[in-house]
């Protein structure tokens, strides 16, 4: 197992997952789904904050991702679609825990933002990890 590829692997996807997100993020603060604290966020803050967060979130699922990888089904791009799946099922109940408190539209809105976000993470994590 090279783990230099593993953290590599997971960072290039963290980075271009965090730029979706960051596009996402965006888009739906304009469309005005989150409240006046991301609202008064410059864009460019937004989009530094989610590209930093998902880098290191990428390098931390890449690692798990090589640990878990000979228990995940399929090969190449379907295994790291399932692994992004299984990390949207996973994140986003802990999302959803702490967003419940500030109502359904910010529910609603991390839960289906989630769907973009981790599944794309898992494809691109397939397709360029190498066991």
């Amino acid at each position: 197992m090279n783990v230099t590829n593993n953290l590599v692997a997971g960072a290039i996807a963290g980075v271009i997952s965090g730029i979706v997100a960051s596009v996402v993020m965006i888009l739906a603060t304009m469309a005005g789904a989150f409240g006046p604290v991301e609202a008064s966020l410059p864009s460019a803050t937004m989009f530094g904050i989610h590209l930093g967060v998902n880098l290191i979130y990428g390098i931390i699922f890449g690692a798990i991702y090589a640990l878990l990888y000979s228990s995940i089904p399929g090969q190449g791009i379907k295994k790291g679609l399932i692994y992004g799946l299984l990390l949207y099922v996973i994140c986003n109940l802990r999302v959803i825990t702490f967003a419940l408190p500030y109502g359904d539209m910010v529910y609603a809105t991390a839960y289906a933002l989630g769907i973009f976000i981790l599944p794309l993470y898992g494809i691109i994590l397939g397709a360029l990890y190498k066991k």
